[in-house]
């Protein structure tokens, strides 16, 4: 009879191990499985990374030159706010203040390579008021 509990006892035993065996497998493959999709992502993020640096490079260089082409663009139409001598009318007088200029895009940056910009639809004039109060 010993024999037989010991069989039973055996029996049991080894089916816990065998079951224990089972989950500390699966426990390591789901944990190898969540690392291996980590890396992934972390891979997949770097290359994300790399892009979106070189174009905030990209798109620090143009802000760059547009600056320097607003700087340096010459005035189109400089406003006189002189009377001109002898006019005394009131026609004379309004015709000094100058209605706002129409300075297209492409009388300072025609010369431009073209970049690779898409943030909508392009802007085709700048108003500028050359009236000072």
């Amino acid at each position: 009879m010993i024999f037989a509990q010991e069989l039973v006892k055996d029996s049991a035993y080894w089916e816990r191990r065998r079951k224990n065996n089972d989950a500390a497998k699966k426990s390591r493959d789901s944990r190898r499985q969540k690392e291996d999709d980590m890396a992934c992502r972390a891979a997949t993020l770097e290359q994300e990374n790399l892009k979106l640096r070189a174009e905030l490079e990209q798109l620090k260089n143009e802000t760059g030159h547009l600056r320097a082409l607003m700087l340096h663009a010459p005035v189109k139409a400089p406003l006189t706010l002189h009377h001109p001598i002898g006019s005394n009318s009131l026609h004379s007088n309004l015709s000094m203040i100058a209605a706002p200029s129409v300075i297209t895009t492409t009388d300072f940056c025609g010369s431009l390579p073209h970049l690779p910009f898409n943030a909508g639809p392009p802007r085709n004039t700048v108003l500028v008021n050359n009236v000072k109060t």
